[in-house]
C-alpha cells in the first residue's frame, strides 16, 4: 500500500529532514511489581509488545520514498512489516546504572544526530536499571510526522499495556491492513468539508484565502527575546528543554485561579509570556545590554503568539467513533493571534525588573487574557477553520523544504539553493515576529493512566496491578530559531517548561524568561 503524505504530514517531513528537526522523544520509566520483574521485563517480552504494537499503529512500520523528480512523498505500507523487526529497530541499552544515565541518554536522543530515518520512522531502545532489577527504561524517538501528543500518548498508554498483558503471541486480532486503509489516510481527508460538491470546497477555498491575505496584511511588528549572532544557513538547531515545576499545592492553587476567572491556561500562558519577557528585558535595559532605540522600538510592538491545537475534535465524526481519537497519527492545526505591546513602568526593584503589580494590574491581566480567549474561540469555531488550515500548510512546507535543502547542500559540500531561509528566524516565512510559540498540554493523567493492565472496559473491575508507570517524559528537537513555551500537568503536579534552538537564543536567558512565566502565574493566578 502507497500513497502520499497529506499537506501537514509533508510539512513535518521537511523538518525531519533537517537532521531530524521536530523529531519526539518519548521515555518511559517503568516499575514491576515484586516477582513479576524477570517475566514482564524480559526482552522477549518487550519485543512481543512492540511488534503487536506496529499492528495495532501501522504507521510505526511504515517507511517513506521521496520521488525521483518531484516534490512527493509517499508512504510505504507492508503487511510483513508489521510482523518483523528491521535491524537497529529494537535495542538493549546494557550500561544504564542509575537514573541519571536515563536522562542523559534521553537527552542523547533530543541533542545529537538524529537517529531516525525514512526507513525507520520509530525505534525503540530499553534498559533495565543496574541495582533496581524492577525498573525498566524504554526509549522511543518517533517522526512527527506520524503522530502527535495524543498519538504519543496512545503509543505509550497501549505499549504499557501490551507488556502488563504478558501476551505469548505477537500477532493481534486487527482486520488486515487492505481493510484499514480508510483510517489510515492524511488528517486532511477526515475534514467535513470534504463531504462537499468540489466547486462548493473551491469557493469555500476562495473565500478563505481572501479573508486569510486582509488579515496577514494588518499583522505587522513583533519582537521575541535578543537573539544570538546568526549561524551559517543550514546549521541544524540544538535543542534544549528547560522545566520549572510547581509543588502540588501551588499547581492546586493556580488551577483554582484560572477557574475563578474563567480562563484556562491555554489562554493565560501568552499573557504570562508577555509579562515574563516586560521582566527580563527591564532586567536586560537595566545593565545596559539593550540600547535605548531598542528599547524604544521593542516597547511599542505588538506581540504575537503562535503555537499547535489539536486538530481532531473538528474531524469527520465517524473516524473519531471509529478509533480516531486514539489513532497515532498527526492532527493538529495551528492558532495565531496578537496582544497588545508589552507592558513596562519604570518602578523598578532591586534586580532592575518592575513588581507585578507595577508592571500590569490583575484587572488587565485578565482583559489581556480575554483577549486570547475571544481569539481561540474565533479561529476555532470559524466555518472556515479547514481551509485555512489547508492555506497554511503549503507556506509551511515550502519553508520547511527549502531548509532542509539547505542542509543537504551543505552535507555534501554543494552550493546553498537560492531559496535557503536566512538563518535565526521562528517561522521566517511569516510577516512579522513571532514573540513564541507554545500551547498548554493539559493533565496527562488524564490520557496516560499509571497503573497496567487496564480494565477491559469501564465498568469492568480493576485487575491486579503489574506495572505501575513511574514517567512519561516528552522532548521534542526542536526547529531552528525556536522559542517554545509550554505547560504539563503530571500526577498533579504544573510545571511549565520551554523548548529552546540554542542556536538562536541564550540558555540562561531563556531560564529566566521560563522561571518569570511561572512566578507570573503565581501572582496572576
Amino acid at each position: 500500500f502507497r500513497r502520499p503524505l497529506g499537506p501537514l504530514e509533508l510539512s513535518f517531513y521537511w523538518d525531519a529532514c533537517f537532521n531530524g528537526v521536530a523529531v519526539l522523544i518519548n521515555r518511559l520509566e517503568l516499575e514491576a511489581t515484586q516477582g513479576l520483574e524477570d517475566e514482564l521485563l524480559a526482552e522477549e517480552n518487550v519485543r512481543r509488545a512492540w511488534l503487536r504494537m506496529k499492528q495495532r499503529f501501522p504507521l510505526l512500520g511504515a517507511t517513506v520514498e521521496e520521488l525521483p523528480g518531484s516534490e512527493k512523498v509517499e508512504f510505504i505500507l507492508r503487511e510483513s512489516a508489521l510482523h518483523t523487526l528491521r535491524p537497529g529497530e529494537f535495542n538493549i541499552l546494557d550500561d544504564l546504572e542509575t537514573l541519571e544515565d536515563a536522562l542523559r541518554y534521553s537527552e542523547k536522543l533530543q541533542t545529537e544526530n538524529t537517529v531516525l530515518d525514512n526507513n525507520n520512522l520509530a525505534r525503540v531502545w530499553i534498559a533495565r536499571q543496574k541495582g533496581s532489577p524492577r525498573t525498566l527504561h524504554i526509549f522511543i524517538p518517533i517522526m512527527h510526522f506520524i503522530t502527535d501528543g495524543i498519538g504519543n500518548a496512545a503509543v505509550e498508554r497501549e505499549l504499557c499495556q501490551e507488556i502488563s498483558r504478558l501476551y505469548k503471541d505477537t500477532t493481534v486480532n486487527v482486520p488486515p491492513l487492505p481493510a484499514r486503509i480508510q483510517a489510515l489516510l492524511p488528517v486532511e481527508a477526515y475534514s467535513p468539508a470534504m463531504k462537499l460538491s468540489l466547486p462548493r470546497r473551491r469557493w469555500r477555498s476562495a473565500i478563505a484565502k481572501v479573508i486569510d491575505d486582509i488579515r496577514m496584511k494588518k499583522l505587522s511588528g513583533g519582537q521575541t527575546l535578543p537573539m544570538l549572532p546568526p549561524v551559517p544557513v543550514g546549521t541544524p538547531p540544538r535543542s534544549r528543554t528547560m522545566g520549572s515545576p510547581l509543588s502540588a499545592a501551588l499547581s492546586r492553587k493556580i488551577a483554582q485561579g484560572c477557574h475563578a476567572l474563567h480562563v484556562t491556561l491555554s489562554s493565560a500562558l501568552p499573557v504570562l509570556s508577555e509579562i515574563a519577557f516586560a521582566r527580563v528585558l527591564h532586567r536586560l535595559r537595566s545593565k545596559g545590554q539593550i540600547s535605548d532605540e531598542d528599547w524604544e522600538h521593542r516597547r511599542r510592538q505588538p506581540m504575537h503568539f503562535a503555537g499547535p491545537i489539536n486538530y481532531r475534535p473538528y474531524l469527520d465524526r465517524g473516524w473519531l467513533r471509529a478509533g480516531g481519537w486514539n489513532e497515532m497519527c498527526i492532527a493538529i492545526s495551528y492558532y495565531n493571534f496578537v496582544l497588545p505591546f508589552m507592558p513596562t513602568s519604570s518602578a523598578l526593584d532591586e534586580t532592575g525588573a518592575p513588581s507585578f503589580s507595577a508592571l500590569l494590574s490583575p484587572e488587565r491581566f485578565l482583559a489581556r487574557a480575554r483577549i486570547a480567549v475571544a481569539e481561540a474561540k474565533y479561529q476555532l469555531t470559524h466555518p472556515l477553520i479547514d481551509e485555512f488550515h489547508l492555506l497554511l500548510m503549503p507556506k509551511r512546507s515550502k519553508h520547511r523544504r527549502a531548509t532542509a535543502m539547505a542542509w543537504r547542500a551543505r552535507q555534501v559540500g554543494k552550493p546553498l539553493p537560492e531559496d535557503a531561509p536566512r538563518p535565526s528566524s521562528f517561522e521566517a516565512w511569516a510577516p512579522y515576529v513571532v514573540a513564541n510559540g507554545g500551547a498548554s498540554l493539559g493533565n496527562r493523567d488524564l490520557i496516560i493512566p499509571h497503573e497496567y493492565p487496564l480494565p477491559p472496559s469501564k465498568n469492568s473491575p480493576k485487575p491486579p496491578t503489574r506495572i505501575h508507570l513511574r514517567v512519561a517524559q516528552h522532548d521534542m528537537r526542536c526547529c531552528t530559531g525556536e522559542l517554545y513555551l509550554g505547560a504539563i500537568t503530571t500526577r498533579g503536579v504544573l510545571a511549565f517548561f520551554s523548548c529552546i534552538d540554542e542556536n538562536t537564543f541564550d540558555t540562561e536567558m531563556a531560564r529566566e524568561w521560563t522561571e518569570e512565566v511561572k512566578n507570573a502565574a503565581l501572582y496572576y493566578l
